[in-house]
């Protein structure tokens, strides 16, 4: 097995493979994964312009497959003339041939990731707005009921309740109020948007019209 140079940590040789781990455990040219049975390095597709984030992880994970081994190589420990052949130490366990051709220990992977993960240790925590990101933030909350619109838009109506139990009050308050003739839902809305309840009106009858405007009770 070649010597291994690991890639800097923010390359896309850090995007997943399907099998979770990163293209440096991986054969040369996509080949089998050192970690387990998958056969390919195939990438998981990331977000257009976004790098990778770097995965501690997954550099542990590497570093713990350089392992240091006592074996044999050029310039050894037993003979200082320059080029000897001999028993070495310390030799990478996962680089060049330790019983053979040893890598001395720390191989080049060894020290990269060392010298990302002294890096990461001493990156401070990023702030945002005044806090930590990693900082935990109540979300906010609120229910307000939508009804839906001749063209199809579905649009608020009425103002935003605190709790869901409100929410739901005034949800079928609306529904029977428009005795049941318009379109309502309730909706919570955080940092996302989702549709709790759907009420949909049943067909009209005899080709009844129905009102434009739903009026509440």
């Amino acid at each position: 097995m070649t010597s291994q140079i690991l890639p800097p940590p923010q390359g896309p040789e850090y995007t997943p493979c399907a099998c979770s781990h990163i293209e440096p455990e991986h054969e040369p040219n996509a080949g089998d994964c050192y970690s387990c049975d998958c056969t390919a390095y195939r990438p998981a597709v990331s977000s257009v312009g976004q790098a990778p984030a770097t995965d501690r992880t997954a550099l542990d994970r590497i570093r713990a497959m350089h392992q240091p081994v006592e074996g044999l190589g050029y310039d050894s420990d037993e003979d200082d003339t320059p080029g000897s052949y001999g028993r070495i130490a310390q030799v990478c366990s996962t680089c060049g041939t330790a019983d053979e051709y040893g890598v001395r220990w720390p191989c080049s992977t060894v020290r990269v990731i060392d010298e990302e993960l002294r890096r990461l240790a001493a990156a401070p925590a990023a702030v945002v707005s005044g806090r930590a990101a990693d900082e935990t933030q109540a979300a906010e909350h609120e229910w307000f009921v939508e009804t839906r619109m001749l063209d199809g838009r579905w649009s608020k109506y009425g103002a935003s309740r605190d709790t869901a139990e409100d929410g739901r009050e005034l949800f079928e308050r609306d529904i029977s109020g428009s005795r049941g003739v318009h379109a309502f839902r309730l909706v919570h809305a955080t940092t996302t948007f989702a549709v709790e309840a759907e009420h949909e009106p049943a067909p009209a009858v005899g080709g009844a019209q129905q009102p434009q405007e739903a009026g509440r009770g």
